[in-house]
Order: structure tokens, then C-alpha cells, then sequence
């Protein structure tokens, strides 16, 4: 006699309820901003005047100095002033040269600035 197999009842997976999905309109999805980069001045590099770094010519920029031609402009004491009120640290720079410097620069006589600097140490006529 065969033996009768009990078939266990099939069983019922659980019902699974997603999240509700709410949908934006594409003109309300904002875009993750992208980190502004540190901003530059538009002026010119003042960094190729032979005594002025990355340090001073921030300084400059602040003081409204971002071009050659307002270098140019500048006497040797007014810039003095300018690094100065940045504190005592700037004392040790001589910019009489800086203005000299930047008017070959915005003349675009880069020769003969170049010819310059050779005869500059750190920005001073020796």
C-alpha cells in the first residue's frame, strides 16, 4: 500500500509595500553647487616684478593695485605705506624699483624688464 505524502498548504510571501515616490518637477531639482574656486583678480600678474610674490600682490590687489599700469602710477613710498599697514613684516621690502618695473611691464617692453630684473637682487638696485 502506498503511503499518502502530505503536501504542506503552499505558502503566501508577505506583502511588500514600497515607499511612496515622490517625484520633482525637473524645474525644482537643484543641482549640487560646485565650490567656487578662490577668486582672481582679472588684473595683471604683478608676480613678475622682480621683490613681489603671491603674498604681496594679494596686498596689492586689496589696494585696488591689480594692473601694471596703476603699479606704474604708484611712487615707491605710497606702495611702502600700503605694505606696511599689512604689518611689520613687509618692512624688509623695497619696492622703489616696483613701479619702474611694472611701467616697462604695461609698455610690453618684457626684454628689457627681463634685462632689469638680472640686475635686481630681490628687487633693489645694487
Amino acid at each position: 500500500m502506498a503511503e499518502a505524502v502530505e503536501t504542506p498548504a503552499p505558502v503566501e510571501a508577505p506583502e511588500v509595500v514600497a515607499d511612496e515616490v515622490v517625484e520633482t518637477p525637473a524645474d525644482e531639482v537643484k543641482e549640487p553647487k560646485a565650490k567656487a574656486p578662490k577668486a582672481k583678480s582679472s588684473g595683471d600678474d604683478l608676480k613678475i616684478i622682480e621683490g613681489i610674490g603671491p603674498k604681496i600682490e594679494e596686498i596689492l590687489h586689496e589696494a585696488g593695485i591689480d594692473s601694471f599700469a596703476v603699479l606704474a602710477g604708484k611712487d615707491a613710498e605710497a606702495i611702502r605705506e600700503i605694505l606696511l599697514s599689512h604689518g611689520s613684516r613687509f618692512k624688509m621690502f623695497d619696492p622703489t624699483t616696483w613701479p619702474e618695473q611694472a611701467q616697462l611691464a604695461a609698455d610690453g617692453k618684457m626684454d628689457e624688464l627681463e634685462a632689469l630684473k638680472k640686475e635686481l637682487n630681490a628687487g633693489k638696485k645694487e
